[in-house]
């Protein structure tokens, strides 16, 4: 599996870019040394980029996070949320009883739309998760059996199952949804790597030919299985969640690497894989 310093070599073979945001462009605190450089490049030849997030948040507030760490909105030139396809799912459950298996005080996702949130599990119609805790999936096994008892779906508006903050990794709302499936309860997942997310971008992308689409991202489980199964060449970004797994000394080991798709044969496999977001 080839590793790339870059996408400079890359980038005539491709008209457009999808580009996962957390783990690719930032590690939640700042943006990658090379990223604002090796996107302006791009747009210099003309390519389009696509930003594809499994973040909760709709996609409008993007733009505003990453300008904060230096990443204009003039580098890209469109964005789609695991959040805003949550949004668009809410708004079919207007005038029902919501309960929040989260700490955030405000989801974006379910801005102006006519939800009653609830305390608890045994009031509501259905759940959403969006940003856990900092703790453990076990955490939530007593809101997940209260949520179980009542047979009740929950909307999952991020299914990341682990987030890099700063170089530290920590459970993310896919972990506590994953939990409840095992249990045997009912996920609506939205986002990475569920097909319609991907029909999204290429809608906004202009519906260009596969082969000449490439994803970035630093999950296996998001997304390079997303793209792969969507039919699209995907780099996996060594610099992210799995860094710890596949790096030795500081940099990337071939061994590791190796390794790591020997211990579980049927995962996706990239088409290559990229240290870092640069030119």
């Amino acid at each position: 599996m080839q590793i790339y310093d870059g996408l400079e070599s890359l980038a005539d073979n491709y008209d457009a870019f999808i580009f996962d945001v957390w783990g690719v462009l930032h590690n939640g605190v700042r943006a990658y040394p090379g990223v604002s450089h090796c996107l302006k490049q791009l747009k210099t030849m003309g390519k389009d980029v696509l930003l594809l997030s499994n973040s909760p948040n709709r996609a409008h507030y993007m733009p505003i996070q990453l300008s904060r760490m230096g990443i204009e909105p003039d580098l890209y030139g469109h964005v789609v949320t695991s959040g805003e396809s949550t949004y668009k799912a809410l708004k079919t459950h207007e005038g029902k009883r919501v309960f929040c298996i989260s700490p955030d005080e405000h989801p974006t996702c379910m801005e102006d739309l006519d939800l009653k949130r609830v305390s608890t599990p045994e009031e509501a119609d259905f759940a959403l998760i969006s940003h856990p805790g900092l703790g453990r999936a076990d955490d939530y096994l007593d809101t997940l059996r209260r949520c179980l008892d009542k047979d009740m779906e929950i909307i999952c508006a991020n299914p990341d199952k682990v987030v890099d903050v700063g170089g530290t990794l920590y459970l993310c709302a896919g972990g506590v949804c994953d939990l409840y499936e095992d249990m045997g309860g009912r996920v609506n997942w939205h986002g990475k790597p569920y097909v319609p997310v991907y029909d999204w971008a290429f809608d906004l992308l202009g519906t260009p030919q596969k082969s000449r689409v490439l994803a970035v991202g630093d999950s296996i489980r998001t997304d390079v299985t997303g793209a792969k199964n969507y039919g699209i060449d995907v780099l996996w970004n060594a610099v992210g969640i799995h860094w710890e797994e596949i790096s030795a000394n500081g940099s990337i080991n071939a061994d590791k690497v190796n390794q790591y798709f020997t211990d579980d044969p049927n995962i996706a496999k990239p088409t290559g894989i990229l240290n870092g977001l640069s030119w």
